[in-house]
């Protein structure tokens, strides 16, 4: 001890910087090593979905713990894909909606004939399809049913990468080229995929080993991004994760008053930055707004943080869909569950919290009827809050 003290002495000041440095460092050490463990968690629990089999989705890729705005970019393509609305019942929509677009065939390619798409899918029969679903599709816009009110534009994904790699974390550096269309061509797409599905055709089997040859293959069916997330806020059971109740308005019967992530969106044209830009936080926004109410000036009075957290591909649907996760520093009765929006009444029943623990929220999804895409929303979004959950009942 004596020699201590005499070598102590000896440095004199320098001792104390010594002290002063060696306890800055080491909790600075300390919470590198834990953030470094974390990771590590999260990254071998995203990567485990054995229990998501049954949810018939399949992950594109995740960001570990979540994508930086600079990690995504996004690109609008010169190309277009239309379906042309069937001209003996354009007036008969009209009437009930004068914006109602309209377009004429045109496929990737820029021709009206669809043959470049029949290429490519190597789905022989596909004209034939367009033809029989168009008709189906259009009359449910005639009759306003199923969902199908407006048309107005959207956008499609023509091409996602994912394989680019950046940072020490390895975070996939997502790439999105967008195609113009329009939702009555998401619809006709749609019903096209749900008899592809029906006759067991390849498109419908994807695989995590084929997912993005897959994804180049059938490009004209991902004719929507999807964004899926879930608001977390105070309510009067503690720190809570918001459920919503979808509508009886929902655009597909099957789905009507089931449970799902706070706000379901799709990308559309107004959510560009730039004329050549996609905004997906802008889409998020443009989410919370008009499903909640949550304008810009109240995100930003609760220290909101929106999270991207995963990319994926919903096989009941064949669209593609964003994890996020919206953080507030608010009280859920004081702030979300009653404020006016312009379309609550047509997209949410009802929103439902649920205290943000494991038994509480393993509770809740085992007794609901939840969406399949809000279940791994869920589960992902959780897992990096450390919470993981256990799908199977």
């Amino acid at each position: 001890m004596k020699q201590l003290n005499d070598f102590k002495d000896s440095l004199g000041i320098f001792w104390d910087i010594f002290l002063l440095f060696a306890g800055a460092a080491v909790p600075g050490m300390f919470s590198r090593s834990s953030r470094w463990l974390k990771n590590r968690i999260i990254r071998f629990r995203l990567r485990n979905t054995v229990d998501m089999e049954h949810l018939n989705i399949l992950k594109i890729c995740s960001a570990n713990p979540k994508y930086e705005y600079r990690d995504i970019n996004t690109r609008v393509d010169d190309k277009e894909l239309y379906i042309g609305f069937p001209e003996e019942f354009i007036a008969r929509v009209k009437e009930t909606d004068p914006d109602f677009h309209i377009h004429s065939d045109c496929s990737f390619d820029g021709s009206p004939d669809f043959q470049d798409i029949v290429d490519r899918t190597e789905i022989g029969e596909l004209k034939e399809l367009i033809a029989k679903h168009r008709a189906l599709v259009a009359d449910n816009f005639v009759q306003r049913a199923n969902g199908c009110l407006f048309n107005r534009p959207k956008f499609g994904i023509y091409d996602i990468r994912f394989d680019a790699r950046k940072g020490h974390a390895e975070t996939p550096a997502v790439k999105i080229e967008f195609f113009k269309t329009d939702y009555f061509t998401h619809r006709v797409f749609r019903s096209i995929y749900n008899e592809l599905k029906a006759a067991d055709h390849p498109i419908a089997k994807l695989t995590p080993d084929n997912l993005n040859e897959g994804l180049q293959k059938y490009n004209a069916f991902t004719t929507s991004l999807g964004i899926n997330a879930f608001v977390m806020a105070n309510a009067k059971g503690g720190e809570s994760v918001i459920f919503s109740k979808r509508s009886v308005h929902a655009a597909y019967a099957e789905n009507r008053l089931k449970y799902n992530s706070t706000v379901m969106e799709g990308v559309s044209l107004t959510d560009c930055d730039t004329p050549n830009n996609v905004s997906l936080e802008q889409a998020v926004y443009r989410a919370l707004m008009e499903e909640l109410g949550l304008t810009r000036d109240l995100l930003s009075k609760y220290n909101t943080k929106i999270n991207y957290c995963d990319f994926f591909l919903e096989k009941n649907y064949f669209e593609i869909g964003l994890t996020a996760s919206v953080t507030m520093n608010s009280v859920f009765e004081e702030t979300i569950r009653d404020l006016p929006a312009q379309d609550r009444e047509l997209e949410i029943h009802k929103l439902h919290p649920v205290r943000k623990t494991k038994k509480a929220l393993e509770k809740f999804i085992h007794k609901e009827n939840i969406y399949p895409q809000g279940v791994f929303t869920l589960k992902m979004i959780m897992a990096r809050e450390m919470i993981f959950l256990n799908l199977r009942k």
